[in-house]
């Protein structure tokens, strides 16, 4: 039935048509589509061609999607422009899913079809289906077309697999600069940046002229192989052949150009340009945001608002990281004495309708230096959702991730379940956070809930995020035969991951035959194995290893200090301490906090604690554990008045102990029996807020429990509010014992037996205490009773070894 006013169905199916081309609304196409379901015109194939167009055309690919799913008979024309249009929007898994209804019924492929299909491949990284595409081309005789050629070696390019890629190329009889381009993108997306510049002295040989698409493609692999010199005579080619403005161009050659500290290059590169588009505001944001100048990013960003230029999704991911470096947000200034830095930031947040509030100014008030960490990371959050960005998955990834890092779980766990679509990302960014706070459980139950509602394959990353969460070696066994399966085992910081695995389960030989697997010229696993001696207690191997990557030419990094100083600490040799220091200061990696304080205890654990307070003294910046290694340090070597005196300088320069920092200080009051001293700090600690733990504890038990003052210990151990440990029950027994205070013995002995009852050592400590009270009926029965229980006790041995 045609509508009213015309008299055949070639009329209304041209009006239709024409109206269908000339629609500029999309929220008139609905009631279009409505009119010719009700006309029944629905099934007519060139209206439903031309409403598909006009759909993608005017940004409604949902509507595409329904009016094609509502065609009973699917013609070539028709898929060609639902996957060419769902393409166009990123919506490559629907083009899967389109393309394989087409095939099911019946509908052939051509030239114009497979590339598109390709393409989604690609992009979602599904290599089986993008080979039986391959052999789709192969059975339809398409496979010598130049663009379906090009479109099957972007796909083997992009999907890592460049040796076919290669071999396609040699099948072109003559490749043009697409087939080329193609090749180039797909060496340097994988990470193959010197045979991307290969390549592109390779068509330059041939007399290709390079085009945007080239330079667009080189000028990165240039960025990340520091070739400065290169990537200066591409931007001079780009000059000449008048691509200098593209928009596609300029923002990599500001990349580019941000390889150099300063900046400055990348600085003139972008005040060179006369229209600056989004990408290229983004390319500078990332450069400054990469070398930590948090406050420049802010002040381009505001500028870049003031300006009019409208930030996309681009802008708040590369943005937001730069909340996590609290140096250069108003808290961090404040906390690190820059007031006058923190104020100027104030005053950039107070432009352009970004008013300060009150959590703002107090931040900037230097005697409220403990507001608000996540001022600036909040700010944008609330600007992302002003501006109506919160919708992106990417945004909220990254927000997620930001939230995490600065240690604020329950904001990334809020938004991990508010958000309406969840990629694998987003998994591997939540379930990164609850790593780094050691919340392993969590890490497994979300893994559980990954695969279970996303059904999102595991990547490296992810892998990574569980091989901690092991709680046996056989779990650990399949997270390493999976990686095996997927051809991901040789990615660097999954190796070292295993490697470390297999060294928490006392796995030597595993950790080994992974170490002899990797690349031998990566720092990172030099470093696993470092670790793995030195967490076996086999500190000469870890030292021997470090001279071989030094023969190896390659360039230890703070981590590789770190863990050689660590099993020079375990080894406790002056002259290798010397030589340690000597290439730390060589190197230059005094200035590093960590480092410096992990020398002020090795130097300390070789006796010699005057090179140990000098290093302490020397530290610019001094944290909470710079000051607990060196009251450590004096406990150590029985220097007690001058660990209590350091404890008193410390509270003077305004920095408050922490329960690490209480720890040392206690063990220092219980090796030089201080009752009196060690009570007032224990009671210091409980009013500054510090909640005591199990070490804490023990050591005001055992030093109680030495000093004679067994009730009040005895006290302690009844009172805690958690379950007293095995060690400090067996330590107040071992008190007893020594005492002979028999009546306390037996209500320790009562405790620890509830907690283990097959715990011959409690018997034998109480048999003891017995006999030396001179109880023997009392012994007589304790023995009796480990016999009853067919109790043994454990035989001692000797740490020194006989000749």
């Amino acid at each position: 039935m045609a509508p009213v006013g015309f008299g055949s169905g070639t009329v209304a199916v041209a009006y239709f048509a024409r109206t269908l081309k000339l629609c500029r609304d999309p929220e008139r196409l609905k009631p279009l589509k409505c009119l010719l379901i009700v006309s029944g015109l629905a099934e007519e194939r060139l209206l439903i061609g031309e409403l598909v167009k006009s759909c993608f055309r005017l940004g409604d690919p949902c509507l595409a999607l329904s009016s094609f799913q509502g065609t009973r008979r699917v013609t070539l024309s028709l898929q060609n422009s639902m996957v060419r249009g769902l393409c166009d929007h990123g919506l490559y898994e629907q083009v899967m899913r389109v393309y394989g209804r087409c095939r099911s019924a019946g509908c052939p492929s051509d030239n114009f079809t497979l590339p598109f299909v390709l393409k989604a491949c690609s992009a979602l990284g599904v290599l089986d289906v993008g080979k039986e595409i391959h052999c789709v081309a192969l059975r339809t005789g398409f496979e010598a077309n130049v663009v379906v050629q090009t479109a099957l070696l972007d796909f083997y390019a992009k999907t890592g697999r460049l040796e076919v890629a290669d071999k396609l190329i040699d099948l072109i009889p003559e490749p043009d600069l697409v087939s080329w381009n193609a090749l180039i993108a797909g060496s340097s997306l994988n990470g193959l940046h010197k045979k991307a510049l290969e390549l592109f002295g390779k068509i330059r040989a041939m007399g290709l002229r390079p085009n945007v698409s080239t330079l667009a493609r080189i000028i990165p692999a240039c960025t990340c192989l520091g070739r400065l010199d290169i990537g200066r005579s591409l931007h001079g080619l780009a000059f000449k052949s008048g691509h200098l403005s593209n928009g596609y161009l300029a923002p990599a050659l500001v990349s580019m150009y941000a390889i150099d500290d300063n900046l400055c290059s990348a600085r003139d590169m972008f005040e060179s340009l006369q229209e600056k588009n989004v990408a290229v505001w983004n390319a500078l944001i990332h450069a400054y945001k990469e070398k930590k100048k948090a406050l420049d990013v802010f002040e381009i960003f505001h500028r870049m608002i003031r300006l009019g230029i409208q930030p996309d999704v681009v802008t708040f991911v590369c943005i937001i990281p730069a909340c996590e470096n609290l140096h250069d947000s108003v808290h961090g200034c404040v906390r690190t004495g820059q007031i006058e830095k923190a104020w100027e930031l104030g005053c950039l947040m107070q432009k352009d309708e970004m008013k300060l509030d009150f959590v703002s100014l107090i931040s900037i008030l230097p005697s409220y230096v403990s507001i608000n960490y996540l001022l600036q990371g909040m700010i944008l959050h609330c600007y992302a959702i002003k501006m109506g960005f919160t919708w992106d998955v990417a945004l909220v990834n990254a927000l997620i991730s930001m939230y995490c890092n600065c240690g604020d779980l329950d904001s990334s766990s809020l938004l991990f379940r508010i958000m309406p679509g969840r990629d694998l990302v987003s998994w591997n960014a939540i379930m990164t956070g609850f790593r780094n706070k050691r919340l392993n459980g969590d890490v497994l139950v979300l893994f559980h809930r990954m695969m279970e509602e996303d059904q999102n394959t595991p990547n490296d990353v992810t892998l990574i995020n569980l091989l901690p969460s092991c709680c046996s070696q056989l779990q650990g066994k399949s997270i390493h035969a999976f990686a095996l399966r997927r051809g991901i085992l040789r990615d660097p910081p999954l190796l070292t991951s295993l490697v470390s695995m297999y060294t928490r389960f006392d796995d030597i030989r595993c950790s080994l035959r992974l170490f002899e697997m990797g690349d031998k010229l990566d720092i990172s696993l030099w470093n696993s194995l470092m670790s793995m001696h030195v967490q076996t207690k086999n500190s000469y191997k870890a030292v021997d290893a470090f001279c071989q990557l030094l023969r190896m030419g390659l360039e230890a990094d703070h981590v590789t200090v770190l863990i050689l100083i660590s099993a020079s600490a375990q080894l406790t040799i002056v002259n290798l301490a010397h030589s340690v220091l000597s290439y730390v200061i060589r190197k230059g990696f005094e200035k590093d906090i960590g480092i410096n304080n992990s020398l002020v205890d090795l130097y300390a654990r070789c006796g010699n604690l005057s090179i140990a307070r000098d290093l302490f003294n020397s530290s610019d910046e001094k944290d909470l554990v710079s000051w607990s290694v060196m009251i450590n340090a004096y406990g150590m070597h029985g220097n007690f008045e001058a660990a209590l005196d350091l404890l008193s300088q410390m509270e003077l320069t305004g920095m408050k102990p922490d329960a690490i920092t209480y720890l040392s200080i206690l063990s220092v009051c219980s090796h030089a029996g201080l009752v009196h001293q060690a009570k007032m700090i224990f009671h210091s600690m409980v009013e500054q807020g510090v909640s005591p733990n199990t070490d804490h504890y023990s050591c005001m038990v055992d030093l109680l429990g030495r000093r004679g003052h067994l009730h009040e210990a005895f006290e302690i151990a009844r009172g805690l509010p958690h379950l007293a440990s095995t060690a400090l029950l067996e330590s107040l027994l071992g008190a007893c014992s020594v005492q002979g205070n028999a009546e306390i013995a037996e209500g320790v002995c009562k405790m620890l037996l509830e907690m283990d009852p097959s715990n011959s050592v409690s018997f034998v400590m109480l048999h003891n205490t017995y006999a030396v009270a001179g109880r023997w009926i009392d012994a007589g029965r304790v023995r009796s009773d480990m016999e009853r229980r067919r109790l043994r006790k454990v035989p001692g041995y000797s740490l020194v070894h006989g000749s």
